[in-house]
């Protein structure tokens, strides 16, 4: 594939042959920028013949540009010349690419030959002309790792094994002199013929039937049992989890204790064609064994046969149908199964060991990509390659699939492949090699299509769904289905979900897999929005009540706040409204001030005009306030005072108490007082007993700030009585807060310590981490003075570890 040329077959096909691949299909690709040369040519001046040159017949002839096992298996541009020539002259181009990664490729092609033609004609190309083109244009790639074929490039590993490198010298040898003889006859040969001549060759010389080991490979279980102590193992995981690579490497590591032969087959149980039946399976292991041909029941035979010997058989890519009629009943020979399935059948067969695989590690992912990228590169370009190692998400095929394309690209910078990933409309297109065996698309698509209509219909639903994790609660809402775990734990049973405490999961890749899936549809973008509306919708009804019930989870802020942007997005602002105010003093409580300051500024900028403007405004300030931002804080408040009309003034006296907190954080009581009191005498008469009570206990605290202790006290007293009696379970774990506070610097520390606690009994009750680290604290200091240094100790490390789960959380 080295040389570029055209010659005409009978069948008046242009043969022009192209190194490259079409996924690096731009003006830089030099070997298909000349394939492109050459169509062109062919358009303007006609095919060359024995009699001269003739035009090109549209209807008959094909421009064919051949490329090799590089070419990218995900830009099926063939398909989409052939819709073009079934369709009407005028069918619109951007209708008959399906997707955007044809869309794309068809973009690139439509400038690479214009900029050709205008080179070769000194005009522009037109519509009609570039419409024949396409119409007689056709881009095959010739995928010599097919499994019915023979990848020469891999023969020597293959037939190589440490442990008889001359013998697989031999072999190589053999082969590629067979490839040299098929060469010089210049002609087709069959795919029977090189499976029969390349098995002579093998058998020839004795090798036992394992593929070439996987490298680099990832010791992922240090001290695991299984990694040494050869027993019936299933392996299974994911799509790309690593599975095969595992299977193989075991194999390679019990191959001395298994004498009599090691094998592995690959049983199709996902992949672009049918699984084997087990009898299929129990032909080709008979078949590989040597085993004599002295009966019809393979299976029978089969059996007898392994269960007389000491083999060792890599059942690969299996799933439920036929792996356990492959077992052996009795001896001494082991089987390793993989696949994705979960092979629930087998759980109870207690001779069979399993292991799950799920991602990397972070330490892991980066061992693994630092084995295919020099340390000189990641010392320069360290950023750039933890950007890769996150967009991976420790899916151990797209991490060496990211490490192959650096490694064969060593002059391409690694922001180059981390800007690739920025593209969310192509980001999938770097997890690809070009080989079926390699390409993520392909591999995930092996699980999906075979997957009821329904079920599959599900699966892009999860996929496009609001949020990292989804409920089952939110599964009803987004499917529609009353027992929606159902099918999310059959999504689950194969591998394309995962089930944890915070609800189902799907990994990222797998996500963006399902998004631009869903995406190629009308119908199914339809369907997708519907689905997500009715989420956020659900969403909407429920973060009220998980509000009022204190019942958020750290899983439930994630998909909140994801359906809060979903529906500013969208122009749902009532629904965007309504999670927003649920969410913002749960944020508080957590210590994600920060995210919640992000959500308000969001919000605000939809808002602008909107009588409820002024209210998150509000809220803004005290997100300033509590993230230290004071003078910041206290100008947002003034500011809204000063555009909210005079007659407003339950929400002016909101502001006052607002600003009057700030003023007082920042330890400007004198000033906090007076707005404090402005605040009390509006909420008193205005009758909302529980904002005249926050009030009284931010006036209580001032007072205590400025010596006036007694005063405090009192005023804190009334405000915890009020909020008692309201069952406002928040403010009043403030008053007794500021109570404990106010005692212990009047010196009595046993009832310091006694409101400390009881404040400390409903911060926790309600969550509110960020106040019950800061009480832990505060209550550490009585504890010492009263000598009990043992608790006061335990106190600070519950406040550390509060402030490191706040750190990890924003």
């Amino acid at each position: 594939m080295d040389d570029l040329g055209i010659s005409l077959s009978n069948g008046g096909f242009i043969f022009i042959q192209a190194k490259a691949g079409l996924s690096r299909l731009d003006r830089a690709s030099q070997h298909l920028g000349k394939a492109l040369d050459q169509v062109v040519e062919a358009y303007i001046h006609g095919i060359p013949t024995a009699d001269g040159f003739r035009q090109l017949r549209e209807k008959s002839d094909r421009l064919l540009i051949l490329t090799d096992e590089r070419g990218s298996a995900s830009f099926q541009l063939s398909s989409m010349f052939a819709r073009l020539r079934d369709h009407p002259q005028g069918y619109p181009l951007d209708q008959v690419a399906g997707n955007h990664r044809e869309r794309r490729a068809l973009t690139i092609l439509r400038d690479s030959l214009a900029s050709r033609w205008r080179r070769s004609t000194g005009t522009e190309i037109r519509e009609p002309e570039f419409r024949a083109i396409l119409r007689s244009l056709q881009i095959t790639r010739l995928d010599f790792s097919d499994p019915a074929g023979l990848h020469l490039r891999r023969c020597h590993g293959l037939l190589a094994p440490d442990d008889d490198v001359q013998s697989g010298r031999k072999v190589f040898g053999a082969l590629f002199k067979m490839g040299v003889e098929l060469s010089a006859r210049r002609g087709w040969v069959s795919t029977d013929y090189l499976k029969v001549h390349t098995r002579k060759v093998c058998t020839a010389h004795g090798i036992f039937d394992l593929p070439a080991r996987k490298q680099p490979f990832l010791e992922r279980f240090e001290a695991d049992p299984h990694m040494e102590n050869p027993r019936h193992l299933i392996i299974s995981g994911g799509p790309g989890s690593g599975k095969t690579v595992l299977g193989t490497e075991l194999a390679y590591r019990w191959a001395s204790r298994f004498p009599d032969g090691q094998v592995l087959i690959n049983l199709g149980g996902y992949g672009p064609g049918r699984p084997l039946t087990l009898d299929e399976a129990a032909g080709i292991l008979l078949e590989r064994l040597k085993a004599p041909d002295n009966g019809p029941d393979g299976i029978s035979r089969y059996h007898r046969l392994i269960e007389s010997r000491r083999l060792l058989i890599v059942l690969d890519n299996a799933d439920d149908a036929v792996v356990e009629g492959l077992l052996p009943r009795r001896g001494e020979s082991v089987v390793i199964i993989t696949g994705r399935s979960n092979f629930g059948g087998l759980l109870t067969r207690a001779d069979i060991a399993f292991l799950r695989l799920g991602d990397l590690s972070s330490t892991q992912a980066e061992q693994l990509l630092r084995a295919y990228v020099d340390d000189s590169r990641i010392t320069h370009e360290g950023e750039a390659f933890r950007k890769i190692l996150r967009t991976c998400g420790g899916l151990p095929l797209a991490v060496a699939m990211v490490g192959g394309r650096v490694r064969e690209a060593p002059g391409l910078p690694l922001s180059f492949f981390a800007e690739q990933l920025d593209d969310r409309t192509a980001m999938l297109d770097i997890f690809e090699l070009g080989e079926f065996s390699v390409s993520l698309v392909e591999v995930f698509s092996w699980s999906v299509d075979p997957l009821p209509e329904d079920l599959r219909d599900a699966f892009l639903l999860c996929g496009g769904a609001l949020g990292p994790t989804l409920g089952i609660d939110g599964a009803r809402a987004l499917l529609q289905r009353p027992r929606a775990e159902r099918v999310l734990r059959q999504l689950t049973r194969r591998q394309l979900l995962a089930e944890g405490a915070d609800g189902f999961t799907m990994h990222d890749l797998l996500r963006e897999y399902a998004l631009e899936r869903g995406s190629a549809s009308v119908g199914t973008v339809s369907l997708m929005n519907e689905a997500n509306l009715r989420l956020l919708r659900h969403y909407a009804v429920r973060a009220p009540e998980l509000e009022r019930a204190r019942s958020w989870t750290a899983a439930d802020i994630a998909r909140y706040l994801a359906a809060f942007e979903y529906g500013l997005e969208n122009g749902l602002l009532s629904e965007a409204i309504t999670i927003a105010d649920a969410l913002i003093e749960r944020l508080w409580h957590t210590g994600s001030s920060q995210k919640c300051l992000d959500m308000l500024d969001q919000l605000l900028t939809a808002l602008e005009g909107a009588e409820n403007r002024p209210y998150f405004e509000r809220l803004r300030a005290v997100t300033l306030r509590r993230l230290g931002r004071h003078r910041e804080g206290a100008e947002a408040v003034q500011r809204v005072l000063r555009h909210l009309e005079p007659t407003r003034e339950l929400e002016r006296a909101r502001c006052e108490y607002v600003l009057a907190v700030i003023l007082s954080t920042s330890g400007n009581h004198e000033q906090a007082i007076a707005h404090y009191r402005s605040a009390v005498e509006v909420f008193a008469s205005s009758g909302v007993q529980g904002e005249k009570a926050d009030a009284l206990n931010g006036l209580g605290w001032s007072e205590a700030s400025l010596g006036r202790l007694r005063d405090g006290l009192e005023h804190c007293m009334t405000a915890a009585q009020i909020h008692a009696e309201l069952k406002e379970d928040t403010s009043h774990a403030a008053d007794l807060d500021s109570i404990a506070c106010i005692y212990r610097d009047m010196g009595d520390n046993a009832l310091a310590l006694e409101y400390f606690e009881r404040s400390l009994t409903l911060y926790r009750s309600i969550g509110h981490e960020v106040n019950t680290s800061r009480a832990l604290l505060s209550m550490a200091e009585v504890l010492i003075a009263v000598g009990e240094p043992a608790r006061a100790t335990e106190a600070r490390r519950e406040a550390a570890e509060i402030a490191r789960r706040i750190d990890n959380t924003s």
